[in-house]
């Protein structure tokens, strides 16, 4: 089986290296991002979801293996939680 991995805030500092890295690597990379697309590359695919609702990770996590987590609440985006 192919490893594939879901980087959330993957257009953060850490998580944009990190998707990076493993794209580097040959690495799918599903990158998920609220507002800012991150970096081009083969191997990083970008899903705009919104952590907050569970119902939006449904799809993007179908066949994932690995999810590194490193989103962080910003301003608004901490309501409801």
């Amino acid at each position: 089986m192919t490893q594939t991995v879901l980087v959330t805030g993957g257009t953060g500092y850490v998580g944009s290296h990190l998707a990076r890295d493993l794209a580097k690597q040959g690495v799918p990379v599903l990158a998920l991002y609220r507002s800012r697309l991150p970096e081009a590359h083969p191997h990083i695919f970008p899903v705009c979801s919104d952590l907050s609702r569970a119902e939006l990770l449904t799809a993007p996590l179908r066949g994932v293996t690995t999810v590194m987590h490193l989103a962080w609440a910003v301003g608004n985006s901490s309501k409801g939680r």
